[in-house]
């Protein structure tokens, strides 16, 4: 029987794929749903809130504000996806 001859990767190959193929999370189309539905419910609570507070006349906390404004803001973050991963270097 002949063994497989496998090399081991040198220090600058490792270096080189871990460059070229990212963090997992980037490929994975589920933890960017979740992401995007948690955040979606947050930002859709927090306006339910405030509408509620605002039917029975209670002054509306900054709090729930911005809230709601920074979920919004990730999910432009996240939907907008990462500048570098197309070749864009920022120029």
């Amino acid at each position: 029987m002949k063994k497989d001859s496998v090399e081991p990767l040198s220090q600058d190959q490792l270096i080189a794929n871990a460059i070229n193929t990212g963090p997992a999370y980037q490929k994975d189309k589920h933890f960017y749903r979740i992401i995007v539905c948690s955040l979606g419910l947050a930002a859709l609570l927090s306006v339910i809130f405030v509408f509620l507070l605002a039917k029975d006349g209670i002054e509306i906390p900054d709090a729930f504000i911005a809230f709601g404004s920074g979920a919004i803001g990730a999910i432009a973050g996240v939907l907008s996806g990462n500048g570098g991963s197309n070749g864009y270097n920022g120029q």
